[in-house]
């Protein structure tokens, strides 16, 4: 009913005596139009607004937007475990709590949520915000927010790190629901992420690659995917409006950015 606009409101302990004396139907009725005609705003909660949901845009994947000036190819013959590229991203939208529910204080206004796609249990890519969690007197953890209807979302606890989830990672079941608001900010509040596209394995015909973020010594794989070595020993990394060309070169591999994408892009794997 609050995804149509309604709001529940309580009777007082007077009113619930007062219409359980009238036992007839007309009665009743009649009590409900004059209940009914009265200013209820102040007794009503808030219908709130839908958390913001982020539109599918060029160089943005899970929870990240890649800045493609900062793009580079490193030079030379990389290894298994080697950096093929190098490039900056931002948070596609990030926002503070301003509402939530009071779980032992498990949320705190002011706390700083982003947005991110994962997928669920069930390997459905969804939207989510997500955040620190209050787990106990010890620490945090990390809690993802899912859209039910108006206002009303689905939160998770989450293993992870609090500036970013990734597609990656399978965000667990159902724990419990509640109110929350979240006001997007028009600025990253979280701050810009130093990404590595790494050669994990090198095989005779086809790479494993994986996109990593890194902050204050912790990592957050991003991306993970498999190209295919073709007869003379390539493969292509579409990035929107650029290709990562890798080449094989004796027992490692090099790598080279070409200007002419066809503007797709990462994709889950």
């Amino acid at each position: 009913m609050e995804a149509r606009g309604y709001s529940i409101v309580k009777l007082l302990d007077g009113e619930v005596a007062a219409l359980n004396q009238l036992t007839t139907p007309p009665a009743r009725a009649a009590w409900f139009d004059t209940f009914l005609a009265q200013d209820l705003t102040t007794r009503a909660p808030p219908v709130l607004p839908p958390l913001p949901v982020v539109q599918s845009e060029p160089y943005a994947f899970g929870g990240v937007r890649l800045d493609p000036t900062t793009l580079r190819a490193m030079d030379g013959t990389i290894v298994s475990g080697g950096v093929l590229a190098t490039v900056t991203a931002s948070h596609r939208l990030t926002g503070r709590i301003t509402q939530g529910p009071d779980w032992n204080q498990n949320f705190q206004t002011g706390w700083i949520f982003h947005y991110t796609e994962a997928f669920d249990d069930n390997h459905v890519l969804q939207s989510y915000w997500c955040g620190p969690f209050r787990l106990n007197r010890f620490g945090n953890s990390v809690a993802c927010l899912q859209r039910r209807h108006r206002g009303l979302y689905r939160f998770q606890t989450q293993r992870g790190q609090v500036w970013l989830i990734t597609p990656d990672v399978d965000i667990e079941d159902n724990i419990e629901e509640g109110w929350f608001t979240i006001e997007a900010s028009s600025t990253d509040l979280l701050g810009s992420l130093p990404l590595q596209l790494k050669v994990e394995n090198i095989r005779r015909d086809r790479l494993d690659l994986d996109l990593i973020a890194e902050r204050d010594g912790a990592q957050v794989k991003i991306w993970s995917g498999r190209l295919t070595l073709d007869q003379a020993g390539q493969a292509t990394l579409p990035l929107w409006n650029q290709r990562l060309v890798i080449s094989r070169e004796g027992a490692g591999v090099t790598a080279r950015l070409v200007a002419d994408g066809d503007g797709h892009g990462l994709q889950p794997q």
